[in-house]
């Protein structure tokens, strides 16, 4: 990455059920890649920028529910990092606001097709893209304009929690 970190969406960060939960597992009987983690959270739990950036989506969608799009300040090599956070109960920005590295971007919840998820299937989806993800009925993102958030963060929260204190939210530098 270029000039910095990007940090966890949440203050505390496990992915739900098992594999199904993390990037490129096989759902719908083989028909889809998965491309992003669920973390588990239950409806209401703060979603935090993960690096500074703009919001570039901010709306309702049939599959994702209330979701916030996040262009980042920070590049993998030359190319740029774009934050999907999807399902949330309500969103705490606007289309073309600039967020903050650890600023709340809205509440997690389970609207679009997490709709009535209970217990350990409440969930934030999290994906990160090289690309702006396109409009509904447009052709999607190929597999090499998104990242596995494995290969960033360095770990992948399956069976264990991560914490990230979020140095912005308690003061310290």
């Amino acid at each position: 990455m270029s000039g910095t970190q990007i940090r966890w969406p949440l203050l505390e960060n496990q992915i739900r059920r098992g594999k199904m939960g993390t990037f490129g597992a096989v759902r719908d009987g083989g028909k889809r890649a998965h491309h992003g983690w669920d973390l588990y959270a239950v409806p209401g739990t703060m979603c935090l920028a993960v690096d500074d950036g703009v919001v570039v989506a901010a709306h309702y969608d049939k599959g994702y529910g209330f979701m916030v799009d996040l262009k980042l300040n920070a590049l993998i090599g030359t190319r740029p990092v774009f934050a999907r956070y999807a399902h949330l109960s309500s969103i705490s920005v606007q289309l073309y606001e600039s967020v903050v590295k650890g600023g709340i971007i809205g509440l997690a919840g389970n609207t679009g097709n997490a709709n009535g998820m209970t217990g350990v299937n409440q969930h934030l989806h999290f994906e990160l893209m090289a690309k702006q993800h396109p409009a509904r009925g447009l052709p999607g993102l190929s597999p090499s304009d998104r990242y596995n958030p494995a290969d960033i963060y360095g770990v992948t929260p399956l069976n264990s929690r991560v914490f990230d204190c979020w140095s912005q939210l308690i003061g310290v530098k």
